[in-house]
């Protein structure tokens, strides 16, 4: 979260686009306090948006305590999301029996963008903690579209992907479909890469 946190509403857009996912499992599955967590995390969230993308002089930033401390509510998510179905006991129709490979791909979208830019700066034979302008926003950024346009497309993509996983994983192979998930994105930075060069011919 804290590498992705590169142009205004795009950290707290998928961060409120997560909590949601999160949110309304726990309170489908009975886990109501993790629920409250989610909703009372959505509406700090929002607010925060609102300021960060559409403020002018009332303009607020995340910074690293706000990306770390969403980044660590996330993760605890992520955990309490994979025990109850490893432990048993929810409802059969929400139950998943490959929950690990379901977070990764509800959040496909921080995880391999952090996995990609630490993978290419190491083989630059750079520190993986190093900043550069790798990231998936850079490049769409580079391809002339601007910040709040970038975090639109970036935000919805990963609405549209998250809900067509969710869907996908009751008729396809958990294994498979994460698979699907790191070729898909893998095309597309080629493919914003190709178009970057291709601009700057």
């Amino acid at each position: 979260v804290n590498l992705i946190d590169g142009i205004d509403g795009l950290a707290s857009g998928l961060g409120i686009l997560y909590c949601l996912f999160f949110a309304i499992y726990f309170g489908l599955v009975g886990e109501a306090g993790w629920s409250f967590i989610g909703i009372g995390m959505i509406g700090s969230l929002a607010v925060f948006f609102i300021y960060n993308v559409f403020g002018n002089r009332e303009k607020i930033f995340m910074g690293d305590s706000g990306s770390l401390l969403l980044g660590y509510l996330l993760t605890a998510f992520v955990f309490r999301f994979c025990e109850i179905n490893a432990l048993g006991g929810t409802p059969a129709l929400f139950h998943m029996d490959a929950a690990p490979a379901v977070a990764v791909c509800v959040l496909t979208v921080p995880i391999f963008d952090t996995i990609r830019v630490s993978i290419t700066r190491i083989k630059k034979g750079r520190s993986p903690f190093q900043p550069d302008k790798n990231h998936i926003h850079h490049k769409f950024l580079a391809l002339g579209f601007n910040t709040r346009v970038t975090m639109i497309i970036i935000v919805c993509g990963s609405l549209f992907f998250s809900v067509l996983n969710l869907y996908a994983s009751k008729y396809i192979d958990i294994h498979i479909l994460l698979l699907l998930n790191f070729v898909f994105y893998g095309g597309l930075n080629m493919y914003l890469t190709h178009k970057i060069k291709h601009k700057n011919l």
